[in-house]
């Protein structure tokens, strides 16, 4: 009687799992015996071929092996993101509010100056008691922590924090303000810049900002918003003349609909109006 050796390889499956396979080597002895030498006719030789008592064949069976893709860890960005600065996807990826129903982001068309470049360009303010707020969820990478905006004042007001204001927030804390005044007119685009490393290498909320008041009316233009390495930058400007006159009603017509001033966006003007209380002698000129 021949023995035979059985070997049971019990292989479990897990769902998501990549099986590999690998070169496994398992070497086991098979040993067949009988109780007499046996003389056994070999058909294609011709010729007897006698198994010897005891015989040893090794196998070598191939084993899958199970192997689990290593946790992947949590990466962070190494650049800066902020996407469409410029406007030219319209209003993709901002966010955008006004309590008089107006659209805020607009082609070269609908604009009352030339856009800085490109074909779009984002119009704030312009109407009595307008809130006018862009916002856009952001990365700041280490080595790109300076925001900067390129603006266009067009006011008839009167410099006063209590009157037209506008600014720029990260999360709910006020990173940059400014006046909306016939004093402050840029006649043209001028670049801000505003630091912002304490926010280094997070995820935070940019908000941009314009507020007015019931009279003389205050129009803010923003455009190529990006953010950029600490090096200084020469301020940019362009020399141009609008209207500070003309407001969006009657340039654009009639608005969508008044919306709901909240008790959240009325913070954000509340929180400028403190940061001027708190920074006046200590901003520029420009600001004030």
């Amino acid at each position: 009687m021949v023995r035979r050796k059985r070997l049971h390889i019990l292989i479990g499956s897990t769902s998501g799992v990549v099986f590999l396979l690998a070169l496994l080597a398992v070497v086991f002895p098979i040993t067949a015996t009988s109780a007499t030498s046996s003389d056994v006719m070999d058909p294609y030789l011709q010729e007897q071929t006698t198994f010897s008592e005891s015989a040893t064949v090794e196998a070598i069976v191939l084993l899958p092996v199970l192997r689990r893709d290593p946790t992947p860890s949590p990466t962070t960005p190494s650049q800066s993101i902020l996407l469409n600065g410029g406007f030219e996807q319209g209003s993709e990826v901002w966010d955008s509010y006004s309590s008089n129903g107006w659209q805020l982001i607009l082609k070269d068309v609908d604009l009352l100056v030339p856009p800085h470049n490109g074909r779009w360009a984002a119009w704030l303010g312009g109407d009595n008691y307008e809130t006018s707020i862009l916002s856009q969820e952001i990365y700041i990478g280490a080595g790109a922590t300076t925001l900067r905006y390129w603006h266009w004042i067009a006011s008839e007001d009167v410099c006063n924090p209590d009157y037209d204001i506008a600014g720029a927030f990260i999360n709910d804390t006020v990173v940059d303000a400014f006046l909306l005044c016939a004093a402050n007119n840029s006649n043209g685009w001028i670049m801000r810049t505003v630091d912002l490393s304490a926010y280094a290498a997070q995820s935070v909320t940019l908000l941009l900002a314009a507020f007015t008041d019931g009279v003389l009316n205050s129009n803010l233009f923003l455009d190529d918003v990006s953010l950029g390495s600490m090096e200084p930058v020469a301020p940019g400007r362009t020399m141009e003349v609008a209207d500070n006159t003309i407001t969006k009603s009657t340039f654009l017509g009639i608005s969508d609909n008044s919306i709901e001033v909240t008790e959240e966006i009325n913070g954000y003007r509340t929180a400028i109006n403190e940061f001027f209380a708190a920074n006046l002698g200590n901003l520029p000129a420009e600001n004030k």
